[in-house]
């Protein structure tokens, strides 16, 4: 028995041995996003100084270099200042006559990136060397010129242990772009993925979806062998929160971007920047995907200040509308005639048919000819040209797909075709609720179904067609769900990504039926969330665009209940039903965003009445009891409370993220102190050093049988939580918006 177990053992130790053997296999190394490990030396950059010249510039946000921050950059090139033709590269910086070294898995490596230089003054110029395993080789030395141009560069590198780059130069600063090394013998695990992102597509602007016209022939037949979305909607009623959400499964505003303006402040990257989620790009490029973004939209360069860096290897982006559709669409071609050692995740997005509706005069005319007769005459001229405007993207598209499928990449390829928001067309929707003069032909205020409701088509690859049970979705979804989708449709691992949404691809592959109950969609004036039944519109006094005209909103203007499931045009404001607007306020309460909020608690058996203001515009207020509140200005908002048996909780959330406030609580007529914080200690009416003592990260103990009014600050999301730094929205991305049809001046 004894000599048994003895050979057990030994059969075991020589299997062990034996896996110590095996060879580890090596995959694809993003450099960019290990510098944390790499060996830094000579590299100098002082951010008040260096490079102040070139303002398209920010640092990376990821790779955990806090001292040296700049080492890694998104750096961006004006390659053509005719179309504002921008090409940003996630880069590592190096310094005049600085190094980077790497430890590197032996293996034989193909190595890509692009390189380009910056200075302000001098030759311009310097050299790159490449040294491996402490042998520098002079057929891995570079010459490099031709300052903010970026070159393709590729070598195929044996490396042992290391890989270092030697940066000589006067005083020129060298940026390499995506730099990545992937063995020689890698095979693709992966499909590749094109996402195209059609700017203000309605969902019915499609003629497979209803369209009078004959507009999208190309989306059509790609719908015949896709995975269709018959009820899908945005979370955000305008491009820069509906795409962050997009990307990210998160509601923007829980992620400190908000929904108001165009701008995004210093606050808002801080909280951005150190939230956990990482986000759709962040997380595809931990599987090794290449990233790129080819687009007409600055709200994915930080350097904008109305933008801000999601993750991508490179983004293209051209700023100059109308000449912008076939450029994008050029540049997207080129792409893919490029060779790729990992699979790609490709952004393409449209702004086109986004307003001003300006169709070149052939796809009118050519729109016109081939659409029914009858029809023609029903349209009114102004939706024409935007149908026209569908047409001419569904071309562009058209020659998409004729190159994927000459490249032999169609069948390895998912390509997702959606829009980040609709346009309003009605006019029983045209109101000055909704506006100064109303918003037709726009977007951006309302949240009717013919706003928020957009196409989704996801043509899987040939490895995903296999296991499709569902072709068509007829329930509610909305973009939350997308990036999980597409991991699931892709069958990458999920862990460590978070998300709101679903994994739809399990009622697709027919595992569940997992459905999005509600759907939450929020906009710079108002919010919104949606049953399957239901919809319920809410917006704010004092915070609508109706201010400008010196409007105040009341009453009916600002709440609206529809039942979607019979009033499919949404018609018939239904709010003079007390008890549905009770479910759907408390619905969408409990739904809301994670803004900067504030809670005042009242103790029972007391009456009360007070005024508070707050530095942060008022967003929204309510309380799980009898508390009567009015929104008396942005800033502004006074309570009432009569005896109660209970304690009040009253809510109020801001847009911005200042903590400070100044309140006045009576009772029975006579002015009372108060309790602040997770602390409860005493104030006498004032804020002197309150703002500091507000802020809680928990409920505070005890603040239910408090004999004080008592208010406290919940959130992650306040002024104590950042720090500041300069803003600059510069003169050519002004121009960018005014092209838009966003800044009239």
């Amino acid at each position: 028995m004894t000599f048994r177990i003895f050979l057990i053992l030994f059969f075991l130790s020589c299997q062990n041995k034996e896996v110590e053997f095996v060879k580890k296999e090596s995959k694809t190394i993003d450099l960019a996003r290990i510098l944390d490990k790499a060996k830094i030396t000579g590299f100098k950059f002082d951010e008040k100084k260096d490079l102040n010249f070139h303002l398209k510039k920010n640092t990376a946000r990821y790779s955990k270099l806090p001292e040296k921050r700049f080492i890694n950059s998104q750096i961006t090139f004006n390659t053509d200042k005719t179309i504002f033709q921008n090409e940003s590269k996630d880069a590592i910086l190096l310094s005049p006559n600085s190094s980077i070294e790497f430890d590197i898995e032996k293996d034989v490596y193909n190595l890509e990136l692009c390189f380009g230089i910056l200075s302000a003054k001098g030759e311009k110029a310097g050299r790159l060397a490449i040294e491996i395993d402490g042998i520098l080789d002079e057929e891995n030395s570079e010459l490099v010129e031709n300052h903010e141009k970026w070159n393709p560069f590729k070598k195929i590198l044996r490396i042992d242990k290391k890989l270092k780059f030697i940066w000589n130069s006067n005083d020129s600063y060298l940026f390499l772009g995506h730099p990545i090394l992937t063995p020689a013998n890698q095979k693709k695990e992966f499909s590749n993925i094109i996402l195209i992102v059609v700017d203000a597509m309605r969902y019915d602007s499609l003629s497979s979806n209803g369209s009078l016209l004959f507009t999208t022939p190309n989306l059509d037949e790609i719908s015949k062998e896709s995975i269709l979305f018959t009820s899908h909607f945005v979370n955000a009623n305008w491009t820069k929160p509906s795409m962050t959400s997009m990307f990210y499964s998160e509601y923007a505003s829980n992620l400190g971007i908000g929904n108001t303006n165009f701008e995004v402040r210093p606050e808002q990257k801080k909280i951005f920047y150190t939230s956990p989620k990482k986000g759709l790009i962040n997380f595809l490029r931990e599987k090794k995907f290449y990233t790129a973004s080819i687009m007409n939209n600055v709200f994915f360069l930080d350097y904008t200040g109305i933008g801000l860096d999601i993750g991508f290897h490179e983004l293209i982006q051209i700023g100059k509308d109308i000449d912008d559709t076939e450029k994008i669409t050029n540049s997207s071609l080129e792409f893919l005639d490029r060779e790729f050692e990992n699979p790609f995740f490709l952004h393409i997005n449209y702004n086109t048919p986004h307003g001003p509706y300006t169709p070149p005069k052939i796809i009118l005319s050519n729109l016109e000819k081939n659409s029914p007769k009858e029809n023609l005459n029903k349209i009114n001229p102004t939706i024409k040209r935007y149908l026209a405007e569908v047409n001419q993207v569904d071309f562009e598209i058209g020659k998409l797909i004729k190159k994927l499928k000459d490249k032999k990449l169609y069948d390895n390829t998912m390509l997702i075709i959606t829009s980040d928001h609709g346009e309003l067309f009605s006019d029983h929707h045209t109101a000055l609720v909704n506006g100064v003069n109303g918003v037709k032909y726009g977007h951006g205020v309302t949240h009717y179904d013919e706003e928020i409701h957009v196409p989704l088509i996801i043509k899987p690859s040939s490895k995903q067609k296999e296991k499709i049970i569902n072709q068509k979705l007829n329930f509610q979804t909305s973009h939350l769900s997308l990036a999980p989708t597409i991991l699931g449709l892709s069958n990458i691992n999920k862990r460590g990504f978070e998300y709101r949404g679903i994994d739809l691809s399990t009622n697709i592959f027919g595992l569940d039926n997992a459905k999005e109950k509600l759907i939450y969609t929020e906009g710079r004036l108002s919010e919104s969330i949606r049953s399957e039944k239901f919809k319920y519109i809410r917006r704010y006094p004092f915070y609508t665009n109706s201010e400008i005209s010196g409007r105040v909103l009341i009453g009916k203007e600002l709440e609206e209940i529809y039942d979607i499931e019979n009033d499919f045009d949404e018609k018939i404001n239904l709010i003079s039903d007390k008890e549905l607007l009770k479910k759907y306020r408390n619905l969408l309460n409990e739904n809301s965003l994670e803004l900067n909020t504030f809670k005042i608690i009242l103790p029972d058996k007391k009456s009360y009445y007070g005024k508070i203001f707050l530095s942060g515009d008022i967003y929204s207020a309510w309380s799980t009891s009898e508390v009567s509140t009015e929104i008396e200005s942005k800033k502004t908002l006074s309570f009432k409370r009569d005896k109660f048996d209970k304690f009040s909780e009253l809510t109020i959330k801001t847009v911005k993220f200042d903590s400070s406030f100044d309140i006045t609580i009576y009772e029975d007529n006579k002015l009372v102190n108060y309790r602040v914080g997770k602390w409860g200690l005493v104030l006498k009416g004032n804020k002197e050093n309150s703002e500091k003592l507000i802020s809680v990260s928990e409920r505070p103990i005890g603040i239910e049988k408090t004999n004080l009014p008592w208010i406290y600050n919940p959130s992650r999301i306040n002024k104590n939580s950042y720090e500041t730094a300069n803003q600059i929205v510069g003169e050519e991305v002004r121009s960018i918006l005014k092209s838009w049809g966003y800044i009239h001046e």
